[in-house]
């Protein structure tokens, strides 16, 4: 026994140190549909973007790096002539992943695809339980911004006090989704990019509304979350908008 722990010991050390790097493996394989010379990919590791320069051999396309958060995610966008845009984002954490993807003849802007292995649609409430989830739960503040962007999004600025309300109460609603599941890594993911993100794009001026989203982070997500890559990039991004003249750039 004494044996088995002296030849595990400097494993288990390596691990600590080294934080047992993950890794990612992911092999496109386009459907006869696609043109291969026409698809782009970029994936995130949960701590740098990446363009995939590679080319598909045989239709074929490997993709394999190193992870730092729970899932990586990878979008794909397809222009097979200068009419037609389509695209499609995905999950996929450690374990091999292949993805089909295949043309969508119906033209919605969505890539749609012959099948998945061991990975997620990001916004395919069909194939993604947490996503349809949280649309259900948000459903009516949902509503009510589309409606808000139907009738004034050629100018929505020139109805900024209701524009603020809607938007706050899905802000809020979402939040209140993200507080059942603080220690799902989705619910973090989403957070950046449902509350966050939207709220830099169109509340960017709220400044004080922006800064308490650091605390509201905090507050909700464990360290891991809010002390990785993806946190510390929250944090400056919101702090670099609040004070612009003040933070410049990286």
């Amino acid at each position: 026994m004494r044996k088995v722990f002296t030849i595990l010991q400097p494993l288990l050390f390596i691990c600590i140190i080294g934080n047992c790097q993950k890794n990612i493996s992911l092999t496109i394989a386009a459907d006869s549909s696609i043109n291969t010379e026409k698809i782009y990919c970029r994936y995130n590791t949960g701590k740098y973007i990446k363009e995939v320069s590679d080319k598909f051999i045989n239709k074929t396309l490997a993709i394999s790096d190193s992870l730092f958060a729970d899932y990586a995610t990878i979008h794909i966008d397809y222009r097979p002539d200068d009419s037609t845009y389509q695209s499609n984002d995905f999950f996929i954490n450690t374990k091999p992943a292949t993805i089909t993807p295949r043309s969508n003849n119906e033209n919605n802007g969505t890539l749609a695809f012959k099948e998945i292995i061991n990975a997620i649609p990001v916004y395919d409430s069909s194939n993604n339980s947490f996503w349809r989830d949280f649309l259900l739960f948000r459903q009516k503040e949902a509503e009510d911004v589309s409606l808000f962007f139907e009738k004034y999004g050629g100018n929505p600025d020139s109805q900024e006090s209701l524009k603020q309300h809607v938007l706050k109460a899905l802000n809020n609603r979402s939040i209140s989704f993200f507080k059942k599941k603080p220690n799902n890594y989705m619910s973090f993911w989403y957070f950046k990019e449902q509350v966050v993100n939207i709220s830099l794009a169109y509340l960017r001026s709220d400044y004080s509304y922006l800064q308490n989203f650091q605390m509201t982070m905090q507050s909700i997500f464990p360290k891991k979350f809010v002390e990785s890559a993806e946190g510390k990039d929250i944090t400056w991004r919101l702090i670099k908008n609040i004070t612009p003249q003040v933070i410049g750039t990286r």
